[in-house]
């Protein structure tokens, strides 16, 4: 099992056997002929005594050669004692430098590495830790790393819409129904109180940043109660700072993402009152993110995909199929790679969604930009197929095959 240190650099040797997709496709082809051959022998046998004879015959001279043919190359066994007998050493492992954020929203990264996936791929990943996602945009498009995970912000398409070239290669985190990671919590006195959203006016409301998706679901959470994000008191406090402003009576509903929202609850200062899948079902709000220098990298990017995807599906089938033995094992890996050590706290939240085909929900993607440049925040709309490029995806569906759902 590959790991990573520390120091977040995965030293995983390279294990591949170069001839494993030549062999795979002599079997395929050898199949093919047989079934050929097989067809053909079938319509010879409904043919007339007379006809078949002179068949074969034609089949014999071209096959075997008549008068002036070739001699007859030597048998299978001289060729393969003929060829080298010291196969090509396989390619020099690459190194790959992801952007994380300590949390499960890694997922792709952390099970991949423990579980060998970029190892099979050749590549070594090196883990750059960041505190905000944003912080990753300039390494990304200057070529101090290749691969982020990080949401889908303001920031990040107001760059785009510069001429920075970076590129949403697949989804990460979103919202399907019954995995909203991202809680509204409402301080445990004010239950009573707060029945409806249009009781939120005039509130203190938590925000750990604007310009992010989790700003839009509470827009849309607002707008149901018929206000607007003027007509509440926004605090800006990071996910942890809510949980205690919420404590100490500083602070009226919280936006906050897993574990914050059940330890909300479990230290009894908080109720969570609605899930974002609840507000934006399937709100797509993180990319796997790729600078430019990488998608000129093809066969790079399209290992380190199917690598990603890997760990993906093994992620679908442990939160979403709840398979109990995947689930404990991936677990032990979040343990390792994340902040969240209690075990107990893993069976208690909710699991954000991963597409396990790599899927980015465009219409998704349109909604949040389009909220954007209404708001201030986009100075000018982003060409989405300029944005999003799947190719890499793509050809990782190809050779792992759709999920199967």
């Amino acid at each position: 099992m590959a790991t990573s240190s520390e120091s977040h650099i995965s030293l995983t040797e390279l294990h591949i056997d170069p001839y494993a997709p030549a062999e795979m496709a002599g079997r395929a082809q050898a199949v093919g002929i047989a079934k050929a051959m097989d067809a053909l022998f079938r319509w010879m046998y409904r043919l007339p005594l007379k006809s078949t004879a002179l068949f074969v015959w034609l089949l014999v001279a071209c096959g075997t050669g008549g008068p002036g043919a070739a001699a007859p190359g030597p048998p299978p066994a001289a060729r393969e004692a003929a060829a080298p007998s010291t196969p090509a050493a396989p390619p020099p492992p690459v190194t790959v430098r992801v952007g994380i954020l300590n949390s499960i929203g890694d997922a792709p990264f952390s099970i991949g590495i423990e579980k060998g996936f970029y190892a099979e791929q050749g590549l070594i990943i090196e883990t750059v830790p960041f505190d905000s996602a944003a912080r990753m945009i300039a390494p990304l498009s200057t070529g101090q790393l290749e691969v982020g995970q990080g949401v889908i912000s303001a920031g990040a398409l107001n760059a785009v819409a510069r001429g920075v070239d970076i590129k949403g290669i697949a989804g990460a985190s979103a919202s399907p129904p019954g995995h909203g990671n991202t809680a509204y919590v409402l301080r445990r006195d004010l239950v009573e109180q707060i029945r409806s959203p249009a009781d939120l006016r005039g509130r203190k409301l938590g925000l750990a940043a604007r310009g992010t998706g989790i700003e839009i679901e509470l827009a849309e959470l607002l707008r149901r109660g018929g206000l607007t994000l003027d007509e509440v008191e926004l605090v800006q406090l990071n996910f942890s700072e809510q949980v205690t402003a919420l404590a100490n009576q500083a602070l009226d509903l919280a936006a906050i993402p897993e574990p914050a929202a059940t330890l909300a609850v479990d230290r009894g200062v908080g109720h969570i009152w609605l899930r974002a899948d609840e507000l934006i079902p399937n709100h797509l709000t993180s990319f796997i993110w790729a600078g430019p220098h990488f998608v000129a990298q093809p066969d790079v990017a399209r290992r380190f995909l199917v690598a990603a995807l890997k760990a993906v599906r093994l992620y679908n089938d442990a939160f979403f199929k709840h398979d109990p033995q995947v689930r404990e094992e991936l677990i032990q890996i979040f343990i390792k790679h994340t902040p969240v050590k209690d075990r107990g706290l893993y069976d208690r939240m909710v699991f954000q969604g991963f597409d396990p085909d790599g899927r980015i929900n465009r219409e998704s993607v349109e909604r949040d930009m389009q909220y954007y440049l209404a708001t201030g925040q986009l100075q000018a709309p982003v060409d989405l197929d300029r944005l999003i490029d799947l190719r890499f995806a793509d050809y990782a569906v190809a050779v792992l095959g759709p999920y199967p759902r």
